[in-house]
């Protein structure tokens, strides 16, 4: 929670310029992708294992393993905006909110994990 806080309080300028869709879209991709980092840190402290193939190559380091993942959505998401975001709006907030139906699968199956 804590990291998708600092990463919008960070982008605070660039959040508060986008379009309403892109906010949408964004904020939902923060919610999913915290909750999928967070689980994933927790099971893996618990000794589970990380099914995400690029995940693996740290899962023996959890904390690692979350900011490997954190690093590749810092480097994905500006990326969408960059290639889409202005020329494809709708697009863009369609895949994000694809994106986050995808981090949220991960994350409640790791719960499930947890239990």
């Amino acid at each position: 929670m804590r990291l998708t806080v600092a990463i919008l309080l960070l982008a605070s300028p660039a959040y508060a310029q986008m379009p309403t869709s892109h906010k949408v879209g964004l904020s939902a991709y923060a919610v999913g992708v915290t909750l999928d980092l967070h689980s994933t840190y927790v099971v893996l402290n618990q000794g589970g294992h990380e099914n995400n193939p690029v995940g693996r190559l740290t899962q023996d380091h959890p904390t690692g393993t979350i900011l490997m993942g954190a690093a590749l959505d810092a480097v994905a998401v500006p990326l969408l905006y960059k290639v889409l975001g202005n020329r494809h709006p709708r697009l863009t907030t369609v895949l994000l909110v694809s994106a986050t139906s995808v981090r949220l699968w991960c994350a409640a199956g790791n719960y499930r994990e947890m239990r």
